[in-house]
């Protein structure tokens, strides 16, 4: 390509989108609407994209959590603890053993609870030692610690067990299922803002077929009358994203506030209302694609029926 013929490329490109710009501000109120209800189409599936990916984010550090809580039966002497806790530590898929005697585990809860006076009446600590068994770093399949929790849940001083990541993969899969959902949700939204443009599209063919005959009479390529409408879908698209955005981020400010009083009474200040790059670009970079196919089928089903008599 030659440089007067690239000049002459971004020159027609220019022009089309001050002229579909143009035809936009045109019709302030129609534009409006179209807006709103691309930008709301895209708020809601991008909030619930937002949401888990903070709450992805923040539960990822309870992955590593292997551990095995091995409570003991009540009438294990400290002495026998002490001796399995040595013997599970030679044990090769155990890194590490933290032993709780029944008297640690009374004084955890007296403080944890605040009901230190009653358990001063207690005659015989209902309270179980508890030996925290950690898995070797190789070992880190649920599975396999759910075979070794059961090893060692066959040992006669042992109660019972409990796996951290019984309850960490229940979480997961409630997660997964969720983004199953936001995905299901964000296509059908998807497919809204590309009805939503592929309408406006039509209307402004419509508007506009008597123009689009003169120009193919005097020659005017597909190309050329195309491209006014490409830069209109890609205009509305790009602006209803950033409208999207901004009523994401006013939505999080408002609910923040009763969110993380709620999450206080849960011991957790980290709010996962906050809209972060990544679901940003993935919205700007979703409503382009959408107006790219919206515009595709538009023109290609809408400019065949008007031709020249």
């Amino acid at each position: 390509m030659s440089v007067f013929s690239a000049v002459d490329f971004i020159r027609q490109h220019r022009e089309a989108a001050q002229q579909a710009f143009r035809e936009l501000l045109r019709r302030p109120l129609t534009t409006i609407l179209t807006l709103l209800a691309i930008a709301l189409a895209l708020a809601l599936p991008g909030m619930l994209l937002a949401i888990l990916g903070n709450v992805q984010q923040t539960t990822k550090p309870w992955e590593d959590n292997r551990q095995i809580n091995v409570f003991m039966k009540l009438d294990v002497t400290e002495d026998n603890l002490a001796e399995l806790a040595n013997e599970w530590r030679d044990d090769g898929e155990i890194k590490s053993v933290k032993m709780i005697s029944q008297k640690q585990a009374l004084e955890q809860f007296k403080q944890n609870s605040g009901m230190a006076d009653a358990l001063e009446l207690l005659e015989v600590n209902p309270l179980p030692a508890v030996l925290i068994v950690t898995p070797n770093d190789n070992i880190s399949d649920p599975e396999n610690i759910k075979l070794l929790g059961k090893r060692l849940a066959a040992n006669p001083a042992v109660d019972q067990i409990q796996l951290d990541q019984e309850s960490l993969q229940r979480l997961q899969s409630f997660l997964n299922f969720l983004n199953t959902s936001i995905l299901l949700l964000a296509f059908l939204f998807g497919l809204m803002v590309t009805l939503i443009i592929i309408n406006s599209l039509r209307f402004e063919i419509i508007r506009r077929q008597n123009e689009i005959k003169v120009v193919k009479l005097v020659g005017g390529s597909n190309e050329y009358i195309q491209r006014p409408f490409l830069y209109t879908a890609l205009l509305l698209g790009l602006m209803g994203a950033i409208l999207a955005v901004i009523i994401i981020h006013f939505v999080f400010l408002f609910l923040a506030p009763y969110l993380e009083s709620l999450l206080s009474l849960y011991g957790n200040t980290n709010s996962p209302l906050h809209l972060n790059p990544e679901t940003t670009m993935t919205i700007l970079l979703a409503a382009l694609l959408l107006s790219l196919a919206s515009t595709w089928v538009a023109v290609r089903f809408n400019l065949r029926q008007i031709e020249p008599q």
